[in-house]
């Protein structure tokens, strides 16, 4: 007879693993969340990457975070993450003016406008998308993502071939004039052949080569069109 009675074999679960320290984001703000996340025993991975994929939190993980950080810790969580979001906005909006302005003085000349760039792209990415194959939409894709030089030289680019395209001839350079109604042409006046003549001596003076081109070739098609 057993005064003891044997134990019985006991289930032990493994201890979960701890959390991996965030690592240095070169972000001051983002490197206070990751922390303050990591600190509470919260994934911050998880966290950052349901904010940057939905843009919001599920009801789910907005209970989970408030039950760890409390409401004032969560409100903080919250403005700290809209402080990050609006400093990566305008730091996009600042790269994409940037090449919006690079396409608008490689199509029209170096007076051209942000707005301008922004409405030759418009009409460039739907060509490229029909024209470029599959493999070359990939690399540009990558070389615009990552900005900078490769991102410039790649516009660059991609505008001169756009440049040949009947698209741009007949679409792009054909604008009206928002003040008088007169047509232009890349900011050409086409009224008579006298405002080209004296555009075009403005252009020879000031030594821009291409908007001379673009008279002279315009001065042909209103010649010939009258």
């Amino acid at each position: 007879m057993n005064i003891v009675e044997e134990p019985k074999d006991l289930l032990f679960i493994e201890d979960a693993p701890e959390l991996a320290k965030p690592e240095p984001s070169g972000d001051a703000k983002l490197d206070l969340v990751q922390n303050m996340l990591h600190e509470k025993g919260i994934d911050h991975k998880v966290i950052l990457k349901e904010i940057n994929e939905t843009k919001t939190l599920t009801e789910e993980s907005i209970a989970n975070l408030k039950s760890k950080l409390g409401e004032a810790g969560f409100d903080m969580l919250v403005a700290q993450v809209k402080e990050i979001g609006t400093a990566k906005l305008n730091a996009n909006n600042t790269k994409v003016n940037t090449l919006m302005n690079l396409v608008a003085k490689e199509a029209y000349g170096k007076d051209a406008t942000l707005e301008q760039g922004t409405d030759v792209w418009k009409e460039m990415q739907p060509w490229l998308a029909k024209n470029l194959k599959p493999e070359a939409k990939v690399e540009v894709n990558t070389a615009l993502k990552s900005g900078g030089y490769t991102a410039e030289v790649m516009l660059e680019r991609l505008v001169k071939e756009f440049k040949m395209s009947s698209l741009f001839k007949d679409t792009i350079n054909t604008q009206e004039a928002s003040s008088t109604g007169t047509p232009e042409y890349k900011g050409i006046s086409i009224n008579n052949p006298k405002d080209l003549a004296k555009q075009l001596r403005e252009a020879e003076k000031a030594g821009d080569t291409q908007q001379v081109k673009r008279i002279t070739e315009h001065y042909n098609k209103f010649r010939f069109n009258k």
